[in-house]
């Protein structure tokens, strides 16, 4: 499999295609934070944006995420939001990879599962891929699943345990140790729950505006139209006016708040090195919260993440908590290898939420730093808002 690039024919896919038209209304998001909304064109394989007092031209290291305008679309995802990503509510099938495609569900056996999506195409999946399979839209569920069972999940919320026998005439059977044989009208039945999945890394994602979600490493244009390779659905053809968005996956880009680091104090001159491991000079806790990708690091605080491999640089936002008096004030540093690449001026919780876009190899080690400006431990934490190491 190759590894995830941009062809360079997939950015004309920014916002509603227009008929003979180059230019069209969308949005991009850099990995910079910066949101560009205007007239967006491909000229000489790059993301041109023209706007009032804009016309900026952007390159695959600063794309993150390509949204398709209008709220009438399942979901609505933004750039690595797994809480919005991950919300497979639609009518469809949901496979062991975490991709999700949304349809009408014609046929299901005990083989092989098929679905009618977009406008009529039917895909064929077999089952030993699929994780759940949604009747209809879903409802509040009342019961916690067990990991590995399977079961009925019904319209009223209720989960009922059992292995999947069949489906016929509008009845779904199942048998199990503890209910025995039963059976179930369909139209009472939301969705059928066969395995576990997980969410794999991806070179991008994209979503539909009916709710499907595509984990693929390579996307390629035809005509008005993507071709997208999903490892478990496989090829599909999407028409740029059923798309939603287009994110940089996980394969490109890791979260710091995944990988293993090692808490100390700040480095104290150019000379020191990470085997220098000081202790911090508070003892106020270091969270690292890998769900909401956010690292609340104290006053007087730094985090060191070896590099396991070569990457390209590192993103992320800052600031400060708002409970905090404007008085305390800090500084984010962020050294790759044993070189500064980043320093802020001092913010407190008055100040608006900044970018940190560093694009310094970083071949051995990434440190982040949250440094007190009158030297005093007190100060407010500093917050890093999904930090990001990018991938070569």
């Amino acid at each position: 499999m190759k590894r995830g690039r941009w062809k360079p024919a997939l950015l004309a896919l920014v916002g509603i295609w227009m008929s003979g038209a180059a230019a069209f209304a969308g949005e991009v998001i850099l990995l910079t934070g910066d949101i560009l909304q205007g007239d967006v064109s491909l000229q000489r394989g790059r993301i041109t944006v023209s706007g009032v007092g804009m016309d900026r031209s952007v390159g695959d290291f600063e794309l993150w995420h390509v949204d398709f305008q209008g709220d009438d679309y399942a979901g609505k995802p933004g750039p690595l939001d797994a809480r919005h990503q991950e919300n497979f509510t639609q009518e469809g099938v949901l496979l062991v990879n975490g991709s999700f495609l949304a349809g009408t569900v014609k046929d299901f056996t005990p083989e092989s599962v098929t679905v009618s999506y977009g406008e009529g195409t039917d895909k064929k999946l077999p089952l030993e891929n699929v994780a759940r399979v949604n009747f209809s839209l879903a409802p509040v569920v009342n019961a916690i699943i067990p990991p590995g069972e399977q079961g009925v999940m019904t319209k009223s919320g209720s989960f009922v345990e059992g292995e999947f026998i069949k489906m016929e005439d509008d009845r779904i059977y199942t048998d199990s140790l503890m209910f025995g044989p039963k059976s179930f009208r369909q139209r009472d039945v939301q969705g059928i729950i066969l395995k576990d999945y997980a969410t794999v890394s991806s070179g991008y994602i994209v979503t539909g505006k009916d709710g499907l979600r595509l984990l693929t490493n390579d996307i390629d244009i035809k005509g008005d139209a993507i071709e997208v390779d999903d490892p478990f659905i496989g090829k599909m053809t999407l028409k740029s006016d059923y798309l939603a968005s287009i994110s940089v996956g996980s394969r490109r880009l890791r979260s710091v708040t995944d990988m293993k680091y090692i808490r100390r104090a700040p480095v104290v001159d150019s000379g020191d090195d990470l085997a220098i491991r000081s202790n911090p000079t508070t003892a106020a806790p270091l969270v690292v919260d890998p769900v909401e990708r956010i690292v609340r690091m104290p006053a007087g605080n730094a985090m060191a993440i070896m590099a396991d491999e070569s990457y390209r640089g590192f993103v992320s936002r800052i600031g400060v908590p708002k409970e905090y008096p404007p008085e305390q004030q800090v500084i984010f540093q962020v050294r790759a290898d044993q070189r500064v690449a980043f320093r802020s001026e001092p913010m407190n919780s008055e100040s608006p939420v900044q970018v940190v876009s560093v694009r310094d190899p970083i071949r051995r080690y990434l440190i982040l730093e949250v440094l007190p400006v009158n030297d005093d431990t007190n100060e407010a934490p500093g917050l890093w808002i999904e930090p990001m190491l990018v991938r070569e």
